[in-house]
């Protein structure tokens, strides 16, 4: 114990690149910080693996499910293939989530959603379907990463084939993929439905 009342310790520190000049001594004001001199400053080797390393897509997604939180900002930070992927693999499911509920909808009442009186019911089927499917949302992320690098590959092709930016590129492919081939599937997903059901679309 100093005379000031301070307490007389060593500091070692891991880190090479702060150097300790003698014993510090840690008064009682947080303020002042005062080191002996007249002892040689000695660097400290510093220890092996302890820089981090980058956290890549796959730490990430885990992130998601461990307290993490998942926005727009994270989904940028993954890249334009998870992002792309993402939202193509996001309507496959909606397309199955609305085929699956038109299906039993229809089987239920005989009637088409589209009749009166029956969208009502085909909501609360359908609300019900997306809060059962939420549970595997980690298997929707986890075909997102083994799809996103084939959006690459198409990235790359669009841009030889037509000579575009990358920009335009994506543009391209998010209206031929995202937008005309959800559409496609949706309107596959509720022709099979009906024929599934034996009921009209517009019955």
């Amino acid at each position: 114990v100093s005379p000031t009342g301070g307490l007389l310790i060593r500091s070692h520190l891991l880190d090479s690149r702060i150097k300790i000049s003698g014993p510090v001594f840690l008064t009682t004001d947080k303020k002042k910080y005062e080191s002996v001199p007249g002892e040689e400053e000695e660097e400290l080797p510093s220890e092996q693996g302890s820089s981090p390393t980058p956290a890549g897509p796959l730490s990430k997604i885990k992130n998601l499910f461990s307290g993490g939180t998942f926005n727009r900002q994270t989904m940028a930070n993954l890249g334009t293939n998870f992002l792309l992927a993402y939202g193509f693999t996001s309507n496959i499911f909606s397309t199955i989530l609305t085929a699956s509920s038109w299906f039993i909808s229809s089987k239920q009442s005989g009637l088409s959603p589209l009749a009166p009186g029956q969208w009502k019911e085909f909501v609360k089927i359908y609300t019900g379907l997306y809060l059962l499917l939420n549970i595997i949302r980690p298997l929707r992320f986890a075909i997102t990463i083994a799809v996103s690098k084939y959006f690459e590959t198409a990235i790359i092709y669009v841009q030889e084939k037509l000579n575009v930016r990358k920009a335009k590129a994506v543009g391209l492919i998010v209206f031929l993929f995202n937008f005309c081939g959800t559409l496609v599937m949706m309107a596959g997903g509720i022709a099979l439905a009906s024929l599934l059901s034996g009921v009209p679309i517009w019955a």
